[in-house]
């Protein structure tokens, strides 16, 4: 049993803010998952890995005795413009009067919701330095950049981020969120720290399993094994790369790419794609098809599965390529 997978399948949902929320709670040593500073410690000696002079007033061997102060979900304002830090951690010594330094922690669990051009990680940091700046602080800040993997997306918008204090860090992977925690539990395993708690294991665990599967739900990821298995890969996949030979801008008749489609797979898999299948696939990959929601689509920007709209909701047999562009269309996410 996995409680995450558990959680976000039928009309439950997990999205990044609830993953962000769990990772908070795993690097506040003030809680109670036995994990005590390792986790934390472990992030900001990858920044000493960078440069040996960042965070060199902080004395590792024990974080415990500096007031730290976790945030999820901390806001920052550039004139009317807003913009959520997904983590964001101060670090006080013994005056506590201001923040010696700020970890911020932006979290992207799908390569979908990074948004080209989109000056996230400029405009977070432009907003945390007005903030401090207006309290008289000299908080030194830093940035770690949490993507799912090594991907060329999160690659080049971490590249993009012109700023020294900066690491790029994955949830999967060598350099990533689960080695370091299996990394912990290994240390518990041998006797080189304290006993962590059955329970906190077993919660600990299932994330990292639920990690392990991209942060599918347990229908998502029977779903995945299943359609692997007759087609090679998921038939949303598939028609990702169908769609291509067709143009933006342009009518089609739904029933003609339900057609064109089918004899897509049976010549590209010699397997024949059950209709009412390819039904639920139509509904949730077009936009304004208020149906989709019930396909636990989660996130506006999701690029695998914003692929077709309704130019006129009156009639719903014709269909267009969706690009993220059209401002004007409503699209549906749970």
């Amino acid at each position: 049993m996995n409680i995450f997978k558990i959680l976000s399948s039928y009309d439950g949902s997990i999205k990044e803010p609830n993953i962000s929320s769990f990772l908070a709670y795993l690097l506040d040593f003030n809680e109670d998952h036995g994990l005590s500073d390792l986790l934390l410690k472990s992030i900001l000696l990858d920044f000493k890995e960078v440069n040996q002079n960042f965070f060199n007033k902080i004395k590792l061997a024990d974080l415990t005795q500096y007031d730290v102060k976790i945030n999820p979900e901390y806001s920052v304002f550039l004139g009317n413009k807003r913009r959520d830090i997904d983590i964001v951690i101060e670090f006080y010594d013994e005056d506590k009067t201001e923040p010696i330094y700020s970890l911020c922690i932006e979290n992207k669990i799908t390569d979908n919701s990074i948004q080209k051009n989109d000056n996230q990680l400029k405009e977070e940091l432009e907003g945390l330095q007005k903030e401090y700046h207006e309290n008289e602080w000299k908080t030194e800040i830093y940035f770690c950049f949490l993507t799912l993997e090594d991907s060329n997306k999160s690659e080049q918008e971490f590249n993009t981020f012109n700023y020294e204090k900066k690491i790029h860090l994955f949830w999967k992977g060598e350099k990533s969120i689960q080695r370091k925690v299996l990394q912990i539990l290994d240390q518990e395993r041998i006797g080189e720290i304290d006993p962590i708690s059955e329970d906190s294991k077993f919660l600990i665990k299932s994330f990292l399993a639920f990690i392990k599967t991209d942060f599918k739900s347990a229908l998502e990821e029977k779903s995945d094994r299943e359609e692997r298995k007759n087609y090679g890969k998921p038939t949303r996949e598939h028609f990702i790369d169908f769609i291509q030979a067709y143009e933006f801008n342009k009518d089609y008749e739904k029933s003609e790419i339900r057609k064109s489609f089918t004899k897509y797979i049976k010549d590209k898999c010699n397997e024949d794609i059950n209709q009412s299948q390819l039904s639920c696939l139509l509904y949730e990959i077009t936009v304004n098809e208020k149906n989709r929601i019930h396909y636990n689509v989660k996130e506006d920007n999701c690029e695998s599965r914003n692929i077709l709209y309704y130019p006129d909701m009156a009639n719903k047999k014709i269909v267009r390529r969706y690009s993220k562009d059209l401002k004007d269309i409503e699209v549906f996410t749970k």
